[in-house]
């Protein structure tokens, strides 16, 4: 026969999985229940008020019911302000940051923390979402394709604004830990919107230039790549590793892009139509 917990089991056996130690699969062994059923058990109470913590007799200590702001937030709300903690803590910490030392940077327990995602994969695809992809703006590979602009005015103003809109320290820092650590994060973002950037960026550049794109889409993406990569490694000279010769941004910036468009010319054959 099926066992069935009370409301109060439940909360307890959530409890324990809080632990630092704790192995989930081994957690839900001793207590006879699958993984599927904690983790149902987890989405079904988030958000739902848990009476007060009892004593914590392995510390010795009292453990009070939360009075952080952030538990008595709307769920929604609560998720954003961990994400914009969380996007701090992993740009400092790394990716492999642990969940228990965000929760206290964040000012809640884990508890608190896991009712807001379930687990540290689901915060970091939602970080991903607000903070890596979250700030590329739609508009920019509309701009890139505006033909009443001379191409090398497009290139200078979007890469201006993508330099100083995405390539911050705290990007450019997640997005290294996101690699190191073995997540698909650095790879999501650029086989997704920087392999389309790129693509258009060609078919403007030879476009004007009166140049034929090579037929080889990896050919094409590593010759376009060699503008957005020296800027990516002004980016990460900057912020990273606190490299800065003082020549202004705006002035870097045109002269890779005057480059780009003189080098390409000597790579790429001129169109036959």
């Amino acid at each position: 026969m099926k066992k069935r917990f009370t409301d109060e089991q439940i909360v307890g056996i959530l409890r324990q999985a809080e632990a630092a130690d704790v192995v989930i699969r081994n957690l839900c062994r001793q207590h006879g229940i699958t993984e599927q059923t904690f983790f149902r058990w987890r989405r079904k109470y988030e958000g739902a008020p848990l009476p007060p913590q009892e004593i914590d007799t392995a510390a010795g200590n009292p453990r009070v019911a939360e009075d952080s702001p952030l538990r008595r937030v709307p769920l929604a709300q609560r998720r954003a302000q961990i994400l914009d903690t969380a996007y701090q803590f992993f740009s400092e910490h790394g990716i492999r940051g642990d969940t228990r030392a965000l929760a206290k940077a964040c000012g809640i327990s884990q508890r608190l923390l896991y009712r807001a995602f379930p687990n540290k994969a689901a915060l970091l695809d939602a970080l991903y979402e607000t903070h890596v992809i979250g700030p590329v703006k739609t508009m920019w590979l509309d701009q890139l394709r505006d033909r009443s602009k001379p191409v090398e005015e497009r290139l200078v103003i979007f890469c201006l604004d993508y330099y100083e809109s995405v390539l911050t320290s705290r990007w450019l820092r997640t997005i290294l830990s996101a690699s190191l650590a073995g997540t698909s994060m650095a790879s999501d973002y650029f086989n997704g919107f920087v392999a389309q950037l790129v693509d258009i960026t060609m078919e403007e550049v030879a476009y004007e230039l009166g140049l034929e794109v090579p037929a080889s889409k990896d050919l094409a993406y590593e010759i376009g790549w060699m503008l957005y990569g020296a800027i990516s490694h002004h980016a990460f000279r900057h912020h990273v590793y606190g490299i800065d010769k003082g020549v202004p941004i705006q002035t870097y910036i045109a002269l890779q892009v005057r480059c780009f468009l003189s080098g390409i010319k000597t790579i790429l054959p001129p169109t036959t139509a």
